[in-house]
Parts: C-alpha cells; structure tokens; sequence
C-alpha cells in the first residue's frame, strides 16, 4: 500500500485529522459529563485536554497543523464546579495551558484564531479568576465576565436565599478560595497552621472561627489574632495548595491576575 505524504513529510490530511479529532471528542466528553459525572471519568477527560493543551501552545505544531483553540465552554464550568479539589486544579491547570497556547499562536506562530474562539476563552478563564479571587462569583458586569452561563433569573434567585440565610458571606464570595466547597478545607487549613507556628512564637488570644474574608481577617488582628494581610492570607492558600499537589490554580491565577503576575516576574 503506498502512503503518500506532504513534501514535508506529513500525511497531507494530518493537519485537519487532527482538528476533526478534537471536535469529535469534545462532544463524546460533554455526553460523559452527563452520563458518567464521576472523579474518575473526570480525570480521563481532563488527561485529553491536557495532552491537547500542550498541542496548543508548541510553537511549531501550530505551524503545521489546525489545533482546536480549546474545549467547549459548558464542559470547563461543568468540570470547574464539580466539587472534587483535584478536578478544579486540573482544569485550572488546563485553561492555564491553553491561555498559554493562544499567546504563543498569536506571538510565534501568527494563528489567526476565529473570531469567537478568543471571546469564548477569555469568557471562562474572567468566570474562574472571577470566582476563585476577584469575589465576583456568577457575575457578568465586567469585561468579558459570562457568568459561567447561568440564567440572571437563577442567579438572583440563589442570592437572595443566601442572604436569608445570613452565612456571612454574599453568593459572590461563596465561590472563592475561603467558602468554595473544593477549597474551604484547604484554607481553613492554612489559616490554623499559621496560627499555630504564631501561638508558639508569641501567643493567640483568639483564634480565627472561619471562613475568613478580608473584614474578618482585619478584626481578628485588632482583636489579638494571627495578623495577616488580606493578599498574604490569599498567597498562602494557593502555595498550601500547591503543596498538597493542586498547583493548577496558582499557575493560572499567576499568568492572569495582574499583582500575581507582576509577583512571579519579579522573582
């Protein structure tokens, strides 16, 4: 059998085969989510993207071929509210790769993208850093912000049940590193191991009750508690993350929140 091939060597369809292959398993992945919404058929899903995350931001594979700009929308909020800490940071650490990919595309490899695929992209990674930092959790009054494709309806309808139920915090912080049902543990977490390394260095006489938010780390200073700053607080959960092998959701609030950004640079 004779296989012909480009002048550089390549199957002459290799490039769009590609391209096909990425759009048919986007579809098979949204079918799983739905039918299989397990940690395990997470993780296979997310061990495609990732490989094809890292198709995505190679200079030359991206000269020679038509690499999917990146996975759909809905499957990125699906998976990013799927409760399972190790499933967040990995689609952190997805989006970060892509994010990664389209500044090389248009840097280094002059990709002419489609003009929905950046919209689409820079809708979900706003949502996540929205969430996760910026306590905007399911808005969409900012630039490129989605909401995470939630109805205005159901998104008033949660926050005024959350107010009722007077938790301390709005639907717009609930989502963040300190309430986020992923995370809550991790940061509570942090917070006791520094109040103890304080304790034993100079005493506490009060401990902080959590979650913490800004108002209530700054009370619990003037109140004798462990002093720390709001921002240090926030480091200190994502390089506690990091430690406990979910380093996805530093990496991508490093390459997109500005100060975080800046942080990593000067380093």
């Amino acid at each position: 059998m004779v296989h012909w091939a480009a002048p550089d060597g390549r199957p002459p369809r290799a490039s769009g085969s590609i391209a096909q292959l990425i759009a048919h398993v986007n579809q098979l992945c949204l079918t799983l989510i739905q039918t299989s919404p397990t940690v395990a058929t997470h993780g296979k899903i997310l061990d495609f993207y990732y490989h094809a995350s890292v198709l995505s931001s190679d200079a030359h594979i991206l000269t020679q071929t038509q690499v999917s700009a990146a996975p759909p929308a809905t499957l990125i909020y699906n998976l990013f509210f799927a409760a399972s800490p190790v499933t967040t940071s990995r689609v952190c650490s997805v989006v970060a790769k892509y994010k990664e990919g389209f500044q090389v595309g248009l840097s280094e490899a002059n990709i002419n993208y489609t003009p929905e695929h950046i919209p689409e992209f820079n809708g979900f990674l706003m949502d996540i850093c929205n969430c996760l930092w910026r306590q905007r959790a399911l808005s969409n009054e900012h630039a490129n912000a989605n909401g995470c494709l939630i109805s205005r309806q159901v998104v008033d309808d949660m926050a005024s049940y959350i107010t009722s139920l007077s938790v301390g915090g709005s639907l717009a912080t609930l989502f963040s590193l300190s309430y986020s049902p992923a995370f809550s543990l991790f940061a509570i977490s942090f917070l006791r191991e520094m109040e103890e390394t304080e304790e034993e260095r100079e005493g506490l006489e009060v401990r902080h009750a959590g979650p913490v938010n800004k108002n209530s780390l700054r009370d619990l200073g003037n109140e004798g508690g462990i002093n720390m700053s709001w921002d240090d607080y926030r480091r200190g959960v994502l390089d506690y993350l990091d430690q406990y092998g979910m380093g996805g959701v530093k990496h991508l609030l490093s390459i997109t929140i500005g100060a975080l950004r800046q942080e990593q640079a000067g380093r």
